[in-house]
């Protein structure tokens, strides 16, 4: 290796872990790498849905903003450029005004996006008075599925990336 010279052997073995790489998320051809990104796959076969999700009609998307943490600091997540066809909102727990969430929600779906709610109890304050009000609302984990309403349609991301979003955006598309 000092000599700036790699062995044959050590080029094979590498093409055929590149081209095992590839297999594993649906392409051999190069070209067709961008639409299939190692990270979307991934975040396509992690995203979970409990209960059922119908289609969405005219949605309202309510993201629940969480205060940034010393491990990531402040990093964007959700929905806003991958639903177009969705009315986006972020809301600060503290200041969510539930009625007028369910009042601009009429005749609508309702789908709340939350982020490690297991640490905020305001986040899973919101979260049950608007399923109260509203049992169809669709509940969007992008965080860590530790808290899980009960009897809501769920769907848990394991992470809030963009591929993420967009897994569970796909998800709410069919």
């Amino acid at each position: 290796f000092r000599s700036g010279r790699l062995p044959a052997e050590r080029l094979e073995a590498s093409a055929a872990r590149v081209a095992k790489l590839r297999s594993w998320f649906g392409t051999s051809q190069p070209e067709r790498a961008e639409e299939s990104m190692i990270g979307l796959t991934a975040a396509r076969r992690a995203v979970t849905l409990t209960g059922s999700a119908s289609p969405l009609v005219d949605p309202l998307v309510v993201e629940m903003e969480t205060p940034p943490t010393i491990a990531v600091g402040d990093v964007p997540w959700g929905f806003s450029p991958l639903m177009p066809q969705a009315e986006v909102v972020r809301v600060k727990p503290e200041e969510a005004d539930v009625p007028n969430i369910l009042e601009r929600a009429s005749g609508r779906s309702l789908v709340v996006v939350v982020k490690d709610a297991h640490r905020y109890e305001i986040s899973q304050s919101v979260v049950s008075a608007v399923l109260a009000a509203r049992p169809d609302t669709t509940v969007v984990e992008m965080g860590l599925p530790i808290w899980r309403p009960k009897g809501a349609t769920y769907l848990a991301t394991y992470g809030a990336a963009r591929a993420n979003a967009q897994a569970a955006a796909e998800l709410l598309s069919i």
